[in-house]
């Protein structure tokens, strides 16, 4: 996990520093996962499993793409559930993984310049609860909620590893909490019947949709009374 050492606030310089720490983090993991698989065709080349593994190697390198593409294109709010559901799939696919993912998402509106960075936040828990939690499991089930309260958006990720905090309050991940922070809300890591992972953001109202156009008086007849008539 990248560690990074944040301040209480942050300036624009220091945020866009953590965005390339972001992205650098994302793509040393593809690159990890590539080298990987490639380290083992040249280990075990010659033999009949040589093409399954490149075959491997070119779905998951084709997920990370997908990753990579998904996080820098725009959404709807109405979209949001489908696209954190293909972020997800697509990750668990980068990991040559098959774990299944349930969404929980209630209807929010957040606005355009928060929407990218949320998107962010929920690849960074899924990708680091693919990294530790379910490391070990042969396959698990990652949980993924946005509710939505009169004031407030929760955020929670977790997984079917269910483990025990032991009355430990361990810290949010630095990029996850840098993430938060950036726009008004805070990350922490909470005990639901294990570890679960949770950022709360504030709950923005919709503006009111501008009907825009052109509109003229429309003059006023003049009716002509009786005596005018005679």
């Amino acid at each position: 996990m990248t560690q990074i050492h944040l301040t209480e606030t942050f300036a624009p310089d220091a945020f866009a520093d953590l965005i390339l720490r972001e992205q650098l983090h994302r793509f040393s993991n593809s690159f990890q996962i590539i080298a990987a698989l490639a380290r083992q065709c040249n280990r075990d080349g010659g033999t009949l499993d040589t093409a399954l593994m490149l075959e491997a190697l070119e779905e998951r390198t084709r997920a990370l793409t997908t990753v990579h593409r998904l996080l820098a294109t725009s959404f709807e709010m109405c979209e949001f559930a489908g696209h954190v559901h293909e972020i997800a799939r697509e990750l668990v696919r980068s990991f040559g993984r098959s774990d299944a993912i349930v969404l929980q998402i209630d209807h929010f509106w957040l606005p355009q310049k928060h929407r990218f960075r949320l998107g962010l936040i929920v690849a960074e828990l899924v990708t680091n609860t693919l990294k530790h939690s379910l490391r070990g499991c042969a396959e698990g089930l990652i949980e993924i909620s946005a509710r939505a309260t009169s004031r407030t958006v929760i955020l929670t990720v977790c997984d079917s590893n269910r483990k025990s905090l032991n009355g430990k309050r361990p810290l949010p991940s630095p990029i996850v909490a840098g993430l938060a922070e950036s726009i008004g809300g805070i990350a922490e890591v909470v005990d639901q019947n294990g570890y679960a992972a949770r950022v709360i953001l504030p709950r923005d109202e919709q503006p009111a949709p501008v009907i825009e156009g052109t509109w003229s008086r429309v003059p006023v007849r003049r009716t002509m009374s009786a005596r005018v008539l005679h």
